[in-house]
């Protein structure tokens, strides 16, 4: 096994020693492999297209920040259609969403709501004409536009639609909507709370085994007492390229789960190493935060275990 180091002020890898050549290539080819996967999501053909909107209704649609549920006509399943606004890019984090959420599913039987891999499609004028005023922007990117601009292709991914009653546990005020959920709509609340002490185990080794999930963490919960995972592209844009030191607070409590990466240097996977130190995040902006952080080891940790099947001693290792 070849050791490599990850240079604090630059962006290469330098290595300990000689990697063999074919070493090298196959690590090189693993790399380029996934970051072809992720890029060339598959793109909707012209007849495709005109189906794809066909089937969606475009009055009544929910937006957030970045994105909005298109639901499916006489369906229980729709589509989270991401911002293809000037500047902001998604095929990154649609595509390691997409991963995270197979991830945690197979791993620790967390349950979701994705139903396949993201894809691509331009939206032709005629139909962007028909929802424009349904998504205008709002937040911190507010500016009385719509989130979409048309003849411009944008990222898809089919979800099913969250069952209904459904409230959003967030940290802070989940107790409150947890006893509404259990004494409000719960038929059977033996059989609610058997659902929910599973569904919360499993989070919780999600978020020991993920920690970025825990800034603005968030669950989905159903009348059966079911959660949800959802909103994972936050693991890949809210901290690490916007606000990480005011992320701190939400480590409080993680010491113990947060020790293994609070050490100078830690081994990984060259290939998921290369993978984060190219992200950019949805605006395209560089990560604000130094190079050997906590945060940045969590990041490749994640990618390496959602993307290049977790540290299985075979691949190059790097030390970050």
């Amino acid at each position: 096994m070849v050791l490599y180091r990850v240079a604090i002020s630059s962006p290469e890898l330098s290595s300990a020693s000689e990697r063999d050549d074919d070493e090298s290539n196959e690590s090189a080819s693993s790399f380029e492999q996934h970051r072809m996967r992720m890029r060339n999501a598959t793109r909707l053909t012209l007849k495709e297209t005109h189906s794809f909107w066909s089937s969606l209704i475009l009055k009544g649609i929910t937006c957030g920040e970045f994105k909005c549920l298109f639901r499916e006509i006489d369906s229980s399943t729709g589509y989270l259609i991401s911002s293809n606004y000037g500047g902001v890019q998604f095929e990154e984090e649609c595509y390691y969403s997409w991963l995270i959420a197979k991830y945690v599913d197979e791993k620790f039987g967390a349950k979701h709501l994705f139903l396949e891999a993201p894809r691509r499609v331009n939206i032709p004028d005629h139909f962007f004409l028909q929802f424009a005023n349904e998504t205008i922007r709002k937040g911190r990117e507010a500016d009385g536009k719509p989130l979409y601009q048309a003849d411009t292709d944008a990222v898809i991914q089919k979800v099913r639609l969250a069952p209904q009653p459904m409230k959003i546990l967030t940290h802070g005020d989940g107790w409150t909507t947890f006893k509404w959920m259990y004494r409000k709509k719960a038929q059977d609340r033996a059989s609610f709370m058997k659902n929910f002490q599973s569904g919360i185990n499993g989070t919780m080794k999600v978020l020991e085994n993920l920690p970025l999930l825990a800034v603005d963490w968030q669950v989905m919960l159903d009348a059966h007492g079911y959660t949800y995972q959802f909103d994972l592209d936050r693991a890949f844009c809210s901290c690490p390229f916007e606000k990480w030191k005011n992320c701190r607070q939400e480590w409080l409590h993680g010491g113990g789960i947060l020790s293994r990466y609070n050490s100078s240097e830690m081994d990984l996977s060259c290939d998921a190493i290369d993978a984060m130190l190219k992200l950019k995040g949805r605006l395209g902006k560089p990560m604000k935060i130094e190079r050997n952080s906590t945060q940045r080891k969590m990041m490749a940790e994640l990618i390496q275990s959602i993307a290049f099947g977790g540290d299985e001693g075979t691949a190059p290792k790097c030390i970050l």
